[in-house]
């Protein structure tokens, strides 16, 4: 059941990453019309939304394993190694702005490392949990599947709407 779940959430990450480049795809023809006045002056400032976009989708696709290790509340494993991850990165982009002066390096430099450590943090939890390699052809029954993806819709309804109600002026 858990190898049924981790295919499940492994595809609903997929493509949810899958979304937010196709929606970041979709606001690019207009980030003239989004940005007017302020974005004058900014070079390359499509290629620097192309990249942010890219990095935010690209973070979807591996990171579902680590969602399974705090829903095993075992996030405190990789702990350490996430302040070691996050000021090697920071290092090396403060190094790459002096260096090259220009914003677009880091960027590019950003979406690799995001890449490598999702894709170790896959790796190490695959060892971690050796049951999780092989998910293919794990299946849930489709009743369970319905009452996941509605209790995902109720969450999602009031999320909206307690964003909806704590955003507006009284």
């Amino acid at each position: 059941k858990i190898r049924a779940l981790m295919e499940l959430y492994k595809k609903t990450y997929r493509v949810i990453g899958m979304a937010i480049m196709a929606l970041g795809a979709i606001f690019f023809p207009f980030l003239p019309l989004l940005l007017k006045g302020s974005a004058d002056g900014i070079e390359h400032l499509r290629l620097i939304y192309a990249l942010f976009v890219f990095e935010s989708g690209i973070s979807y696709f591996f990171s579902y394993r680590q969602s399974y290790l705090s829903a095993c509340q075992k996030q405190y494993l990789l702990n350490l190694t996430n302040c070691v991850f996050a000021a090697l990165r920071e290092v090396c982009r403060i190094a790459l702005i002096v260096v090259t002066r220009q914003y677009i390096p880091v960027l590019l430099f950003s979406c690799g490392w995001t890449v490598l450590q999702n894709a170790w943090y896959a790796r190490k939890i695959g060892k971690m949990f050796p049951y999780l390699q092989n998910t293919c052809g794990a299946v849930l029954p489709h009743e369970e599947k319905q009452s996941i993806f509605r209790n995902i819709k109720a969450l999602i309804i009031y999320k909206v709407g307690t964003l909806a109600l704590n955003s507006t002026d009284n």
